[in-house]
This record gives structure tokens, sequence and C-alpha cells, in this order.
């Protein structure tokens, strides 16, 4: 029955033709330089809009932000973190985890220094006073993350589509080392666009992508760094295949407001989810999403 109901939604997913995506691309050492351009990114992908909050949606035009000041200790595996009321689910691959860092406190000891001494003053919240870093449960693990979307002030009710997302990134250090990628229906459909470089300890680099052609994604693929935080990985040491690693955090997350996926039957919406969480998550994450292995509450929700 799921097979049927998976070649039925493929045959129904609309066609998706991909104009040229518009880059929002600044570094910067302090927060008020990268301004002007998030700026300009927030009021072009929020269509004359505002920012929509924790308002209940979905809403015709404005745009949602995450700044990991008021969502609580990340430290689940793997499963999905939901950040309350914004529309957003992230998924650290299993393995890893998303965890928080704070300003630098009174000892001078910078964000992160409890897994790794060396991280002191290496990164910097954007907006204070927390930031997010993914964690690997060991030395080898990538830090890459996938981003979903739900009705912004809903329980999970059904994978929504964006046309703009964004991120400011601390400590990208090396160019390709930050990225962003789109997809829909199990698979990115986009090249990875690259975080511009902004060397030195903490400074930050902001890309973001906006589509105007009508696209249609329903993932975002999310890579800070290429590496996860872990004692004794330290940035700028080379790793086993002699590539220099660049440890890098995140902190504002800007995207448009998350929208019903154009659908010509019921039946597509079914079939998308089951698309989505299916395939993608379990190679995304490692899990059977949507099996009995699953923890996710929006996965469970969507069995």
């Amino acid at each position: 029955m799921r097979t049927l109901i998976l070649l039925a939604a493929v045959a129904l997913l609309p066609s998706l033709a991909y104009g040229r995506p518009i880059l929002y691309q600044a570094t910067a050492t302090t927060r008020s330089e990268l301004e002007p351009v998030i700026d300009r990114f927030r009021q072009d992908i929020g269509a004359g809009g505002i920012n929509n909050g924790l308002t209940p949606g979905p809403l015709e035009s404005g745009w949602r932000e995450v700044n990991w000041d008021n969502t609580g200790t990340l430290l689940r595996d793997g499963a999905g973190i939901n950040i309350p009321g914004s529309g957003l689910l992230m998924f650290p691959i299993v393995g890893t985890r998303l965890d928080l860092g704070g300003s630098v406190d009174v000892a001078g000891l910078g964000d992160f220094y409890d897994i790794e001494q060396s991280y002191r003053l290496e990164f910097r919240p954007y907006s204070d006073p927390n930031q997010a870093a993914v964690v690997s449960q060991g030395s080898f693990d990538s830090g890459n993350l996938t981003a979903l979307f739900y009705t912004p002030g809903t329980t999970y009710d059904h994978i929504r589509s964006i046309s703009g997302f964004g991120v400011v990134f601390a400590d990208v250090d090396l160019e390709g080392a930050a990225t962003l990628e789109f997809g829909v229906h199990g698979g990115f459909n986009t090249a990875p666009f690259k975080a511009p470089a902004a060397p030195g300890n903490g400074n930050y680099s902001f890309l973001g992508v906006r589509f105007d052609a009508g696209e249609v994604f329903t993932i975002v693929g999310i890579k800070p760094g290429n590496r996860g935080l872990w004692p004794g990985v330290v940035d700028g040491m080379l790793d086993e295949f002699g590539r220099r690693i660049d440890l890098v955090s995140i902190d504002d997350v800007i995207f448009a407001e998350p929208k019903v996926i154009p659908e010509p039957s019921t039946l597509l919406t079914l079939g998308v989810g089951l698309l989505i969480l299916g395939p993608t998550l379990a190679r995304l994450t490692g899990l059977a999403c949507c099996g009995n292995r699953c923890s996710s509450r929006f996965c469970q929700k969507n069995r």
C-alpha cells in the first residue's frame, strides 16, 4: 500500500522549474556590519510582511527567525528537535547532537569551553546570549543538519514549503566549510551554496538563498563546518586525510513563512510526507524514520 502511495505521489508532484537563485552573502566582525544585508534578505523573503515571531500560521507574508535564546538545552541525539512555535524542525545526523553555547562568562571562558579548552573565544554569538553548534559523539563525525518545516503554532501538522532560507555562521575560515542546499521529496535538488569565508576567531558569515520562480523546497541541508565539536578536535588542525578542520557555529536562522505545498489532491500531502520522512531522514539521520526505531514526535504523528 505504501509503495502505491509513493508512486502516486511522485506522479502528482508539481513540476519544478528552478530559476536562478538569488544569493545574499556578507562577512563582518560586528553585528552592525552584517545587519544591512540580513535586513534586505528579511524584506525580500517577507514579501512586504514582518517578522511573524510565534504568531500561528500559515500567514500570507513575512518571515520567521530562530536565534536559540528561548529554546532550552538541545541535547537530543539524532531525533528531530522542535523549535517551539517557529515552524522549524532540526535533525542532526545520528551520533551527533545540537548544543547551545552562551556568551563569554565572567571568567573569560567562551562558548563550548566545557567541550574543548581550545574553543575559548573561538565562537561568538551573533544575537546574545546563545548560539548553536553540532557536537560529535566521536572525533570523525560531521556536523550536518537537516531542516524541515511545518505550520507555525501547530504540533507538526504537515510538511510545508519555503522560498528562502538564511543562516548566520560564526568562524568560517575556509570557503565551502559552511553551506546550504535545498530539496524536496526525499533528496536535495540544488548544489550546495557556499557561505563566504571570514577567517579569524568568531567572525561572522551570512548566507541567504531566495527563490522567486515558484520553486517548492521542503528541506534544507545545513553544513556548519566540516567536523563537529569534540574533545581533542581543534579548529585548524589536519584530519586523518590531511585536510584542515574548520569548526563552525550557527546563530540566527531566518526563513520565509512556511506555506502549504501546492497540491492537486489530498493524496499528494500524504505522499510527500512519506517521501520526505522516509528516505530523506533515513539517509540523513540514519534512523528508520516512521519505523519502530524513530523516537521523533514528528515522525510518530506522520506515520
